[in-house]
């Protein structure tokens, strides 16, 4: 076993212990410091002992050798190396050096720790934004474990950072099995490279999110089920590793399944065509494995949703994500809009053409292009609009035309070199990534930020770019192709909410003052009210707000300021718990409405307004308890 492949093991495992150790502490509302700690703590003597294990072994470790006639190559894989530590150490440094500040991060993925943290369990709670408790949790999981474990977010970053880099190794451990033997370790290289150059990866690898995790998941199982076609003994222990990240993957985010079912369906024609004595067992145990994880929180979406998959429309602020319009033409509309994003080049002129193009498009077809059926409009800024290669410093809108372009260069690389490839490998990856974009256009709404969701298919793509650049005969373009990967993640760098340069540059910036450089107004809001919050020492606050305020700011500044903290709780939640215990709010804050005075419906306690120098009047306002009515 190598390296490569104990650390995608110990990624899967970690995964699971995660999920497990959540769910059984907060049976118990154990979510606190000293349980996560120990439950972390638990698996270490036998880490040590396989530790141990593995040094009296004393593995011997490959001797490098110059390969004859090759330093030419030799010095273009060590340039790949480093370009590929470089671009992890960009991301590392936008990471780390920057607290969160994801606009959705803020809205409900950090937000919901908060509240899991101070009822020590993961059970649903009362809310006016219901993301907080129907999207999937893995990736909160962890930001909540590390929320307890340090006592704050400084890492919490990192967790996608570390998705990003082993996504890289598993993108290269794909193309290790089916590369030519002499250039191998150039197209492991190479495919790492596609990777890393993803704009919208890297963009992503710095913030809270978990689309990256979700394409780790996915090219994690890839790698791990390709093998079965191969005349190969299936080991239990595979399976049972397939089951576990399936598990994981299926547990981090709604898109998972779009993207986990073509490599579903490609598992059991693995099984049935390879392995069909052990296919129902296996497949048995996978499913087993699989709702074993997802099991707790699936029900308690059941019970508080009457699904286990919800759709409310009032979790998506009044919308629905999944295509009401399943019609041809709704279905050729998503494909065209979510193709075209990836043609847009640096040449305004062109871009405009494209974008004129799509409306023409879709006006022959006789489609609004802004159809509700098949576009979610958020509030009403999210419909669609002119391409703008300036998006590419976006975290949510970063396109990949690069790898467009690979992609549409491929059939050329193909005709020339397809006497030394593997095409069974290639078709296989082409064709879960074609069913995967389908199912996507199929399902989901087209929506303004839809470039981040599907991270895992140019993921999928890079060792089919490695292996057809690096046949012995298109060998020599490989450091051309490496070089407009490069070129096609350069706009990216520096990141539009945390800039490595300029007047907001995370390296010159007050540390505390990254979370705001997206929207340095709502400062002039929180940070009066969580003055006035501490100076009366609250100790219970409401929020009044909904689905697109960034209650976190003031719940993270009140945390890191208040001890002991208070208690949050939603003022008129959207969705109540039943017998879920009431906490009367001292203070509630509002977002966007600021009346004289709110009344509680329950308690029909008065809140009146409290004046703040400097607020403005259409962000977070104030409010304290009263009289009775």
């Amino acid at each position: 076993m190598t390296v490569r492949e104990s650390l995608l093991i110990a990624a899967v495992f970690a995964g699971t212990w995660l999920a497990i150790g959540t769910e059984i502490l907060s049976l118990f509302h154990a979510l606190q410091f000293t349980f996560v700690m120990l439950w972390w703590l638990v698996p270490l003597p036998v880490l040590s002992v396989l530790a141990v294990r593995s040094l009296l072994l004393k593995p011997r470790l490959p001797q490098i050798r110059r390969p004859a006639g090759q330093w030419p190559l030799v010095a273009f894989n060590c340039m790949l190396l480093m370009t590929i530590l470089g671009i992890l150490a960009a991301a590392f440094v936008e990471a780390r050096f920057s607290l969160p500040n994801n606009v959705d991060s803020l809205e409900y993925h950090l937000t919901r720790q908060v509240y899991w943290m101070q009822q020590g369990s993961v059970e649903h709670y009362p809310t006016s934004d219901l993301r907080e408790l129907a999207m999937p949790p893995l990736t909160e999981y962890a930001g909540l474990h590390l929320m307890l474990l340090t006592g704050n977010d400084h890492l919490h970053n990192l967790i996608q950072w570390l998705a990003f880099a082993l996504t890289m190794v598993t993108a290269s451990h794909i193309t290790r099995r089916y590369a030519a033997a002499q250039y191998s370790t150039t197209a492991q290289l190479l495919a790492a490279l596609c990777v890393a150059t993803i704009p919208i990866a890297f963009l992503q690898a710095s913030n809270t999110k978990n689309d990256l995790v979700v394409a780790f998941g996915v090219s994690l199982l890839t790698y791990w089920i390709l093998p079965w076609f191969d005349r190969v003994p299936l080991r239990w222990g595979q399976v049972a590793l397939v089951g576990l990240a399936f598990g994981c993957l299926l547990l981090t985010k709604g898109t998972a399944f779009i993207f986990g079912l073509p490599l579903g369906a490609l598992l059991v024609a693995a099984l049935v065509i390879r392995h069909r004595a052990k296919s129902i067992g296996a497949v048995a145990l996978i499913a087993v494995l699989v709702i074993a994880l997802n099991g707790p929180f699936l029900y308690r979406n059941y019970k508080a949703f009457g699904s286990i998959v919800p759709n409310d429309p009032r979790i998506h602020g009044g919308q629905t994500l999944t295509m009401d319009d399943h019609s041809p033409g709704a279905m050729l509309s998503n494909v065209i809009r979510n193709l075209a994003p990836h043609l847009i080049t640096p040449s305004a002129a062109w871009n405009q053409r494209l974008t004129q193009t799509v409306r023409y498009v879709h006006a022959i077809l006789k489609i609004d292009i802004n159809d509700a059926r098949t576009t979610w409009l958020g509030s009403g800024l999210d419909a669609f609009r002119d391409y703008d290669f300036k998006w590419q410093n976006s975290e949510d809108r970063a396109a990949e035309p690069m790898q467009m372009a690979l992609l549409l260069l491929l059939p050329l690389p193909i005709v020339l070199g397809w006497r030394q490839l593997r095409l069974q490998p290639i078709l296989a990856l082409l064709g879960i990534v074609l069913v995967q974009f389908l199912l996507f256009c199929f399902l989901l709404k087209w929506q303004y930020w839809h470039v981040r969701l599907v991270i895992a298919m140019p993921v999928l793509l890079a060792p089919v770019f490695a292996w057809v650049w690096t046949t012995p005969r298109l060998i020599f373009a490989a450091p051309l192709i490496a070089a407009a990967l490069v070129a096609g993640l350069a706009p990216s760098i520096n990141c539009a909410t945390r800039p490595l340069w300029g007047p907001k540059s995370i390296l010159h910036e007050d540390y505390n003052s990254t979370r705001y450089n997206d929207w340095p107004n709502l400062a002039r809001n929180t940070v009066p009210i969580v003055r006035k919050i501490i100076a009366m020492q609250a100790k219970v606050i409401a929020f009044d707000t909904a689905t697109g305020s960034r209650d976190y700011l003031i719940q993270r500044d009140i945390l890191d300021r208040m001890s002991p903290p208070p208690r949050f709780t939603s003022f008129v939640p959207i969705l109540a718990i039943p017998n879920y215990p009431s906490f009367p709010p001292d203070a509630v804050i509002t977002y966007r409405k600021a009346p004289s005075f709110i009344v509680d419906p329950l308690t029909h306690i008065r809140y009146m307004r409290v004046g703040l120098p400097g607020a403005r009047a259409d962000g977070y306002a104030l409010y304290v308890k009263g009289t009775n009515e």
